[in-house]
């Protein structure tokens, strides 16, 4: 990229774009959080404007664990075809954690104008709205090259943090930058 440091200010949705876009290069990604969650930027410490810029100004360079997201529109993997063409595979990098069935669903309906105005309550009207219409699926999950299937209403690969920041949280903690 040619840039001595990335600056990103936002949310975790911000932090994933940006790292997507510095995959395998030598640029540092620098996070400011902003955003609704910061789950990633309270992970590495990093509580509010004064933390980033003392981290950006002082702080050392760490690798953050990435992951990568593949999966086909639940009604294509269902009947393994689209519409007479080629399945359309969608493929993302995330850096926090990678939700499917109920938790995707929650995250894309949770609104931005909602989340900008009520922050976490955006999440909580969201999953009201979503569970009236939940069943469950058989999702598959390819971890380090080996595959397992699980049946269920959701699915979550988390790589750093908390399920709701400060309440409810993992068994043991979560290192994003422990090579795992």
């Amino acid at each position: 990229i040619g840039a001595p440091v990335i600056v990103v200010v936002g949310g975790d949705g911000t932090v994933r774009q940006a790292a997507e876009q510095l995959v395998g290069a030598p640029t540092p990604l620098a996070i400011v959080p902003g955003g609704t969650g910061n789950v990633l930027a309270g992970t590495l410490g990093i509580h509010g404007v004064e933390p980033a810029i003392r981290a950006i100004r002082g702080g050392e360079t760490r690798s953050l664990d990435l992951g990568r997201a593949r999966w086909w529109p639940a009604w294509e993997a269902a009947s393994g075809r689209s519409s007479g063409h080629e399945r359309a595979l969608h493929e993302r990098t995330f850096v926090v954690a990678c939700g499917m069935g109920l938790d995707a669903r929650i995250m894309a309906a949770a609104e931005h104008e909602w989340k900008r105005r009520m922050r976490f309550g955006a999440y909580v009207g969201a999953a009201l709205r979503e569970l009236v219409r939940l069943e469950s699926a058989t999702f598959r999950i390819v971890a380090d090259g080996d595959p397992f299937d699980v049946v269920g209403y959701l699915v979550l690969v988390a790589n750093a943090g908390d399920l709701v920041p400060g309440r409810i949280g993992p068994r043991r903690r979560i290192d994003p930058t422990d090579g795992r």
